[in-house]
């Protein structure tokens, strides 16, 4: 799981760390490997190692070719989707767009945004074009804000195929099922707050990479 950029660890947006054979004879539990990346990369040669992200509100977007045997995990928060990470995401593997599918994991599509002062935008709403018709209401000092559509907007721009494309439901609503930093905020109940985990394993059942591989991604509260 990537660690987000601070002031410490800087990095270029988009950035993408490929985990190698070493990481995996180094570390007994990957978990504990502090990567700065918005994106972590498996291949064939990292076999039964999984990479994803622990996501509340804010999706996680896994990639990937069933035809190169490579899959990419992108943490893509409000932050990330005004940065256009999501459009960066297809660059990150080889072959052919057309043979990437993608599982977005389960997240807020509408994002309520609350303030103080009418008129005053999230600070992680500055690049305009990436936000664009997306707000869906208004009302005072209340914003809906449609984040589905921001990230399926670059996703699609970038070349992958609308159809290849898994979209997650709206955890906001599935209080029986997911965790929701937001809702906990505005309902002021703590027991909702949490996170579940979105990842992906590559796996062959034969033991080795071949054209029967098989991507799976799967979701898990905890």
């Amino acid at each position: 799981m990537a660690l987000q950029a601070n002031e410490k660890h800087p990095y270029q947006p988009g950035t993408c760390y490929t985990l190698t054979k070493e990481d995996v004879s180094n570390y007994d539990d990957l978990y504990d490997y502090d990567v700065w990346a918005d994106m972590v990369k498996i291949t064939g040669d990292t076999p039964n190692c999984v990479i994803g992200f622990n996501v509340s509100d804010a999706p996680n977007v896994i990639a990937m070719n069933v035809k190169t045997n490579e899959a990419v995990s992108a943490f893509c928060s409000n932050y990330h989707i005004n940065k256009e990470v999501p459009s960066m995401i297809k660059s990150t593997l080889g072959g052919n767009p057309e043979d990437i599918i993608v599982s977005v994991s389960p997240f807020m599509h509408l994002y309520p945004w609350i303030t103080d002062s009418i008129g005053v935008m999230p600070p992680w709403m500055s690049n305009q074009a990436v936000w664009a018709d997306t707000i869906e209401s208004s009302q005072g000092s209340f914003l809906l804000i449609n984040q589905k559509k921001a990230l399926l907007r670059q996703l699609t721009a970038s070349g992958i195929l609308e159809n290849h494309i898994i979209m997650g439901e709206d955890s906001f609503f599935r209080i029986d099922q997911y965790y929701s930093t937001r809702r906990a905020q505005i309902t002021g109940d703590n027991s909702q707050d949490g996170r579940f985990m979105h990842g992906v394993l590559l796996r062959d059942a034969n033991g080795s990479y071949s054209d029967d591989f098989e991507g799976k991604s799967y979701i898990k509260r905890i």
